[in-house]
């Protein structure tokens, strides 16, 4: 339940495009017999960059917010 809710803050919280903020959050049954949920969640923000990808469920990893090239 913790991973859901940290999802949803963060979609509501960085998940803004060009026209605000727009947050979507779906469950659906899914397996051989309908066992398991599959919760969804998005948001119109710019996704997460690539090299990112791979430590999202890493504990206390953040991305900067303002990166300087």
């Amino acid at each position: 339940m913790q991973v859901l809710s940290n999802l949803i803050e963060n979609a509501v919280n960085y998940g803004r495009g060009p026209k605000g903020a727009y947050v979507t959050v779906s469950a659906e049954l899914y397996g051989e017999s309908s066992e398991a949920v599959r919760f969804s969640v998005a948001d119109l923000g710019a996704g997460i960059a690539s090299e990112h990808v791979q430590r999202v469920f890493e504990r206390f990893y953040r991305v900067d917010k303002f990166k300087i090239d």
